[in-house]
């Protein structure tokens, strides 16, 4: 069933589950047929559409879909985008590149999408995805990258052996890019290299949060904004000392450990400041959950 915040049921659907699909903003999308039905928050229709197959993946009140349409001729496959209200924010596209059909085919936010592809002709290995921004209707294709996240429309990954992009999924001309960087795709399809792999901190992490990547430094850790385009110092510790550095809602969440390996945590905000002294990191007891909780311990307990 689906049931919104006033615990009224909305729809129900004996079948599947899966029929029904949250929108955000309010809304979902009940699948019956082969027609979605577009529901807002009273359970009332907004809209019926029945010019798509499948909707990939909902956030914040967008809904990436796709049509395949199969013919004589071959495969063709749509994509568009949908708002809460119904309208199409990115009307439904002819694309050259066929979609992955996994669960998890497909990521969202901040208005940008960014969809697991099949590799081009299956020469190269690594992860192949189709950007899509749509408040800037941009389409770009990333091959061979490693996705380190998203913030405020900009996107950040790290490079391959093998990592191309270009403007288009069967290109005959695509631009490589350097191995083992780290490059940061802006809303107009522009792209910049950022740094190289083995200056971050973690090399695992390709941002730290909120299009933020963290550089080590000898005795100090550099925080670079690829947005802004502004770097912070946090040098209150060796950088030997500092185990991860987590940006979200502004403040940089960071875990310590002393050489004995007890470990401690504490916050700092967007200019590098220590908003409090390492308070003992408990994780057998799991008492640190949330960003929240954090700046709740640190407000409890100075």
């Amino acid at each position: 069933s689906l049931i919104n915040t006033k615990g009224e049921i909305l729809a129900t659907d004996t079948e599947s589950s899966s029929n029904l699909i949250t929108l955000g903003k309010g809304c979902a999308f009940h699948k019956k047929n082969n027609t979605f039905t577009l529901l807002n928050d009273k359970g009332a229709t907004v809209a019926e559409f029945n010019n798509f197959t499948r909707v990939i993946e909902c956030n914040d009140g967008f809904a990436l879909v796709d049509n395949v349409v199969e013919s004589i001729n071959g495969t063709q496959h749509f994509l568009g985008v949908l708002n809460h209200t119904g309208n199409w924010e990115y009307p439904l596209t002819e694309i050259d590149a066929p979609i992955m059909t996994g669960s998890n085919s497909a990521s969202a936010a901040n208005g940008v999408f960014l969809i697991d592809v099949e590799s081009p002709n299956m020469q190269v290995d690594g992860l192949h995805y189709l950007h899509l921004n749509i408040k800037t209707k941009t389409l770009t294709y990333l091959n061979d990258i490693d996705y380190g996240g998203e913030y405020n429309g900009v996107t950040i990954f790290s490079t391959n052996s093998s990592s191309t992009i270009s403007n288009s999924y069967n290109a005959t001309k695509v631009t490589t890019l350097e191995k083992d960087s780290v490059y940061s795709l802006f809303p107009d399809g522009s792209y910049k290299k950022q740094c190289a792999v083995d200056e971050l901190f973690q090399k695992h992490h390709v941002s730290c949060g909120e299009n933020k990547i963290a550089l080590k430094k000898e005795n100090h850790v550099e925080i670079f904004d690829v947005v802004t385009q502004q770097t912070i110092v946090y040098d209150d510790y060796e950088s030997s000392l500092i185990n991860t550095i987590t940006f979200k809602d502004g403040y940089g969440f960071i875990t310590l450990s002393r050489q004995d390996g007890v470990k401690f945590f504490t916050l700092i905000n967007e200019n590098g400041e220590e908003l409090f002294s390492p308070i003992l990191y408990n994780s057998s007891t799991s008492t640190l959950r949330s960003f929240g909780c954090a700046l709740n311990h640190s407000g409890d307990n100075p």
